[in-house]
């Protein structure tokens, strides 16, 4: 009897530790990662909530492979601090930045759901010339516009 007590006590203790491992795992401080949404060359991203406001972001993570070399990080160091310094309705807004207690270094954005290109490419075909020309023409004028000499314009309106 004191057998089976002792099994029933190291079992629920061991399933607790998975659970609360589980359950950290899916949590970058504030944050809780819901799904992966993108990977490039250097990380990945990710839907996210801030645990106590309830908002929706994305998380920028870089890859482990990646984590370990200085060059790699001063140049993810480098997109945030960029990225943070654009303010314009077409870039998105920047919100944390920093390194989580197992060492990973990750930075939190504005989420704009919608299309990203391989899904506009994938239902629309290949970008025509003006397409193209649309796109690239709308990104110069946001990093124009985002540059201190000329506030842009406000992101949101009320009502």
């Amino acid at each position: 009897m004191v057998l089976c007590a002792s099994i029933a006590v190291w079992g629920v203790r061991t399933i607790g530790t998975l659970r609360r491992e589980a359950f950290e795992a899916k949590q970058l401080g504030q944050y809780r990662l819901k799904q992966q949404i993108g990977v490039g060359g250097m990380g990945e991203v990710y839907l996210a909530e801030h645990v106590l406001l309830k908002r929706p972001c994305a998380i920028k993570l870089i890859r482990p492979e990646k984590a370990g070399d200085a060059r790699s990080l001063a140049r993810f160091e480098r997109e945030v601090k960029a990225t943070a310094k654009l303010t314009h309705w077409n870039t998105v807004e920047i919100f944390d930045y920093g390194r989580a207690d197992d060492g990973t270094f990750y930075y939190v954005m504005e989420y704009l759901p919608g299309l990203n290109l391989s899904q506009l490419v994938d239902m629309h075909g290949p970008l025509t010339g003006g397409t193209r020309y649309s796109l690239d023409d709308a990104n110069l004028r946001g990093a124009r516009r985002s540059t201190p000499q000329e506030p842009a314009p406000p992101r949101h309106q009320a009502g």
